[in-house]
């Protein structure tokens, strides 16, 4: 009983370490560099401050309650990537009362659903083929990878990070067939998923292959999401090997709050600022200002009812906007009619179905991972943090229907219902202590 507590009451100090580097980050370092679109923090007051704590502790225990699933640990990653963040952007910005209502709301919705809605418990029937089937798709999209890269992007083979926008801005012209397009999305989703399978079934030639795949997409697209995928999953093989299953969420956010520390020490001292761009900006608090400017574009425009999703397209309806929705806030919030500012979660659905979907769009997401804690069953939780911040990224970045077919959960639903069987045979025998 001692030992659970001391583990709870680091966790929490863990915690309050993690935002204090947050707070400062924004203040002094995101506001100062980003300044042209971040304004300079504003103190809201010790009641502001209060609540924001009442509800991070108060989320803080009750995600306690559901350690064993995939759901829970995608709900951990979004606490501490998309939550917590959001928090000190209402704390330190000029945020209208009416995105914070809905902003805690969203929350307590999200993690209450979470705690009372059952899992599925019907088993289904293993296809003994699923592993041959898994096999061959990944081959089938590896090799539409390949055709892309040839075709499309002219086997460019050399592409800097500070290139990348162009490369963007190429792959807008590539003008795919629309199916083309669909299946691209599906193969450069799962690639991620098959290498972090693959890993952990030891298939080190299939894995290098996969592996050179995956950087074909950032040749293409020019995306750092591959390039992240690939970094989760080999990081996440050889982390959850050397942690223990019980102290890991503690040495996940050590990593957070280690991982803070140095973007700002790298700065600070040597004057590297690229550390704080990618974890402070992009990572944490752009995603948390994009939903601030879908809330304050939108609270006096139409709501989309999702038409410019798949249902607009199955329907028929039209959207009121011509314009792409991202390509309207990045004009709003950024400036730029190029810039796709893409969401999920909160300003995904207050854009499309107002206040309300801070109610309804909390039960379909909770929906979507109870199917996927289904289709996860028997597979070692090892596979659970690489799948679970990949998982959480799509999620939080994306609009709810985009990201079942765009972003390939689907075909993510389908990969992990099939491995199973297989899975379970190779691995389980030697990392028992960690299958469920």
């Amino acid at each position: 009983m001692k030992k659970k507590i001391n583990i709870k009451f680091l966790y929490l100090i863990l915690i309050i370490v993690y935002k204090v580097i947050l707070e400062y980050a924004y203040c002094n370092i995101v506001t100062k560099y980003w300044g042209y679109w971040f304004s300079a923090p504003v103190q809201n007051g010790v009641g502001q401050k209060v609540l924001n704590w009442f509800f991070i502790v108060l989320f803080l225990f009750m995600l306690e309650s559901k350690e064993n699933t995939l759901s829970a640990c995608i709900m951990k990653f979004l606490y501490l990537i998309s939550f917590i963040p959001g928090c000190v952007m209402i704390e330190y910005t000029s945020v209208a009362i009416g995105y914070q209502f809905l902003f805690f709301t969203y929350w307590l919705m999200l993690y209450g659903i979470n705690r009372i809605f059952p899992y599925f418990k019907n088993k289904v029937l293993l296809l003994k083929k699923g592993h041959e089937i898994n096999e061959m798709g990944l081959f089938i999209f590896s090799c539409l990878i390949i055709l892309v890269w040839l075709y499309y992007a002219h086997a460019r083979t050399q592409l800097d990070l500070d290139d990348i926008y162009v490369a963007r801005m190429e792959a807008r012209d590539y003008n795919m067939p629309t199916i083309l397009s669909y299946l691209y999305s599906f193969a450069k989703a799962l690639l991620p998923v098959g290498i972090s399978i693959g890993l952990y079934r030891k298939e080190w030639f299939k894995c290098l292959v996969l592996t050179l795949v995956e950087l074909l997409v950032y040749f293409i697209e020019g995306s750092k999401t591959a390039l992240f995928s690939l970094f989760v999953a080999y990081f996440f093989w050889i982390f959850v090997k050397a942690a223990k299953e019980k102290r890991i969420w503690l040495w996940i956010v050590f990593l957070f709050d280690a991982a803070g520390a140095m973007s700002i020490l790298l700065l600070k001292i040597f004057g590297i600022i690229r550390a704080s761009s990618y974890f402070f900006l992009r990572i944490l608090f752009v995603p948390a200002f994009i939903n601030i400017q879908y809330y304050e574009f939108f609270k006096g425009s139409a709501k989309d009812f999702f038409r410019q999703s798949i249902i607009g397209k199955i329907t028929g309806m039209q959207s009121p906007y011509e314009l792409l929705i991202p390509r309207i806030i990045g004009k709003y919030a950024f400036h730029n009619i190029e810039t796709n500012a893409n969401t999920g979660l909160i300003g995904d659905a207050y854009v499309n179905l107002g206040a309300v979907g801070v109610i309804i769009m909390p039960f379909l997401f909770i929906i979507l991972l109870r199917v996927i804690d289904f289709c996860m069953k028997g597979l070692p939780k090892q596979l659970y943090f690489s799948l679970g911040v990949i998982l959480a990224f799509s999620l939080l970045s994306n609009s709810f229907f985009t990201t079942l077919l765009s972003n390939g959960i689907v075909i993510i639903v389908l990969y992990l219902l099939f491995a199973r069987r297989n899975v379970c045979k190779s691995i389980i025998k030697e990392e028992g202590i960690w299958a469920n």
